[in-house]
């Protein structure tokens, strides 16, 4: 959002987003309240920006940069565009710029049910320990290749006593590579 560069001891004489922004995000907790959908929604706020390090003078320029996820696409989209709405109510409240950029999206990915009985059955065949868990709440964009042809995506686990990923204590867990080439190579033959 973008307002008005002025002096901090004038600020009626510019338009500072930061109230605006502030707003947004305190929506936030209900544009994502559960009642409004069937399945489960996130918003992570990643950053919010204003101003910057010059005493003397207002904010003029801010950013909200969130994270949204959605188990359904149709829901990922009616929440992106209630933040939206409420974006654009905000920068219209204070007489602010707006607009709307987007990197990484990825669409909802689910499985085929015909595939995932057969990654059951090949696990199966291996005497592999197999369960099905509720949806991963990471982006995926193995979504794309499910939009085109029917698959599974699954995970071999490394062990529940590992360090989450993207986090500066994970460590692949080499073991795992074997089982899960006898995995794909059933799979193969199936």
């Amino acid at each position: 959002m973008a307002g008005t560069p002025t002096h901090a001891s004038l600020p009626e004489a510019g338009r500072n987003p930061a109230y605006a922004l502030a707003n947004l995000v305190a929506a936030l907790a209900d544009i994502t309240n559960p009642a409004h959908y069937k399945g489960e929604v996130l918003c992570t706020v990643i950053q919010l920006a204003c101003g910057e390090r010059a005493f003397g003078t207002a904010a003029s320029i801010g950013q909200l940069l969130l994270t949204i996820r959605a188990e359904r696409e149709a829901e990922l989209d009616a929440l992106q565009g209630r933040i939206e709405d409420e974006a654009r109510a905000q920068a219209e409240r204070y007489g602010l710029t707006y607009g709307f950029s987007f990197e990484d999206a990825f669409p909802e990915t689910v499985n085929d049910e015909s595939s995932v009985n057969k990654v059951f059955a090949a696990a199966k065949a291996l005497a592999y320990p197999y369960e099905a868990k509720p949806g991963s709440r990471a982006s995926e964009d193995f979504g794309h290749f499910l939009k085109r042809a029917p698959g599974a995506l699954f995970f071999i686990g490394g062990g529940t006593d590992r360090p989450p990923f993207h986090t500066s204590y994970y460590d692949f867990t080499d073991s795992i590579m074997e089982t899960a080439v006898e995995l794909f190579k059933k799979l193969m033959e199936m």
